[in-house]
C-alpha cells in the first residue's frame, strides 16, 4: 500500500514540477496511429502576435490559500511487472526530456508498445528520478504533451525497487481529443492577457525574486486547459525560498469555447440580409482557428454599422454567440468593438464568408 501511495505522489510532482516555460512560437510536428494518442494531422501553429500589452488583461498575483480552483483526481491503473534495468544506463534525468529515440529507455519504451500498444514518439516526456543516494528506489514517468507545450495527464510510470521495474501505473490512455481545439485557447490566452509579476505589498524590503515558474497542464477528466503560475520570493540574507504567491485558473475564452461547439454560422451583411450559411465543420474550424489569432484593442465602443454579422448554432441549433466584424479588421462580441484581426487572417476569413 505505501509503495501505491508513493506512485501516485510520484506522478502528482510530475505534472505540478515539470518545469518548462511557455515557449512564444513553437513548431507544430506530429505524431502517430496509435491508440490513444491524439494525433490528428496538426497544422495549427502557435502564435504570439505581439498584441499591444497595454490592451492585455491583467492576471494578479494571488495568495495561494485564497486561490480556489478544483483540479480533478487522476484516476490511474496499476498492474504487476518484473524486469530488470540497467541503473548505469537508466540515469536520472532533470528537468523532463522529449523523446528522441533515445537508446538508454529503448527497452522500456519497448514495453510499452508491448503492453499498451502505444509508439512512443516525441509528443511524449519522459522524467527518471531516483529519490534514495542509493537508487534503491525510483521511477520513469513518460507524460503526452500537446505540441511540447502543454502537459497533459495522460502517463505511464514504471515503478523501481532495487534495479527492478515491479509495477506500471498509467492513466487515459485509451483518450483522444482534438488537440487543435487546445491550441485555439492556448493561443487566444497568450495574445489577450499578461501575467502580474513582481513584488508584491512590502515584500521588496524583505526579499529577492529568484526565480519563477509557469505550468500549463490539460486534463482528460474535464477537458480543460489549466495555466499555473508561480513567482518565488528569497528571503534576504537567508536563502528560505516563498513560494506562496501566484496565478492559477482554467483557460476558456468565451470567443473560443462558443466556437468550438458551434455547428452551424449564420452571415449577414451590413442590410441584415442573409448572404450565406456556413454547415461544413471544416470551414468552422478553419474559422475557429482564424479567430483564435485575434488580438485585444483600446476601443470598446459600441458597433454601430457591420460589414458582417455572424450568428453562431449548436448542435441544438440555439443561437450561442454573435459575432460582428468590419472590414477594417476590427470585429466585436455582443455588439462591443474589442478585438482586431491582423489583415491576412482577416482575408482568409471574408473569403470564407463570401462562398
Amino acid at each position: 500500500m505505501k509503495k501505491k501511495i508513493l506512485i501516485i505522489i510520484v506522478v502528482i510532482i510530475i505534472f505540478i514540477c515539470s518545469l518548462f516555460l511557455v515557449a512564444n512560437k513553437l513548431k507544430k510536428e506530429n505524431n502517430n496511429d496509435n491508440k490513444g494518442n491524439d494525433n490528428q494531422a496538426k497544422s495549427y501553429e502557435v502564435i504570439d502576435e505581439k498584441a499591444n500589452e497595454d490592451y492585455k488583461k491583467l492576471l494578479n498575483l494571488q495568495y495561494w490559500e485564497d486561490v480556489n480552483i478544483y483540479i480533478p483526481d487522476i484516476e490511474y491503473k496499476e498492474i504487476d511487472y518484473n524486469y530488470k534495468i540497467d541503473l548505469n544506463k537508466v540515469v536520472e534525468t532533470v528537468p523532463p526530456v522529449t523523446y528522441n529515440n533515445n537508446e538508454e529507455i529503448k527497452d522500456i519504451v519497448e514495453i510499452i508498445k508491448d503492453k499498451f500498444n502505444i509508439t512512443i514518439d516525441n509528443s511524449w516526456k519522459y522524467y527518471i528520478h531516483y529519490p534514495s543516494s542509493d537508487l534503491s528506489f525510483g521511477y520513469i514517468t513518460f507524460s503526452h504533451y500537446i505540441d511540447n507545450i502543454i502537459a497533459t495527464n495522460k502517463y505511464i510510470s514504471f515503478n523501481i525497487n532495487n534495479g527492478v521495474i515491479d509495477e506500471i501505473a498509467y492513466a487515459y490512455l485509451d483518450k483522444s481529443i482534438n488537440e487543435n481545439e487546445v491550441l485555439y485557447r492556448y493561443n487566444y490566452f497568450i495574445n489577450h492577457y499578461k501575467q502580474e509579476k513582481g513584488f508584491v505589498q512590502d515584500y521588496e524590503e524583505y526579499y529577492t525574486i529568484a526565480g519563477e515558474k509557469t505550468l500549463l497542464n490539460y486534463s482528460y477528466v474535464n477537458n480543460k486547459l489549466c495555466y499555473t503560475y508561480n513567482i518565488l520570493y528569497q528571503y534576504k540574507g537567508v536563502g528560505a525560498i516563498n513560494n506562496d504567491w501566484g496565478t492559477e485558473l482554467y483557460v476558456e475564452p468565451k470567443l473560443i469555447e462558443n466556437l468550438i461547439k458551434t455547428k452551424k454560422i449564420v452571415v449577414k451583411d451590413d442590410n441584415n440580409k442573409e448572404v450565406n450559411t456556413i454547415s461544413d465543420q471544416k470551414d468552422i474550424t478553419k474559422i475557429t482557428e482564424l479567430l483564435s489569432r485575434t488580438i485585444p484593442i483600446k476601443n470598446n465602443k459600441n458597433i454601430e454599422n457591420n460589414n458582417w454579422n455572424l450568428s453562431l448554432y449548436d448542435e441544438n441549433n440555439e443561437l450561442i454567440n454573435t459575432i460582428n466584424i468590419n472590414n477594417d479588421g476590427t470585429l466585436g462580441i455582443d455588439n462591443i468593438k474589442n478585438e482586431y484581426l491582423k489583415e491576412q487572417y482577416f482575408n482568409e476569413l471574408t473569403k470564407l464568408l463570401k462562398q
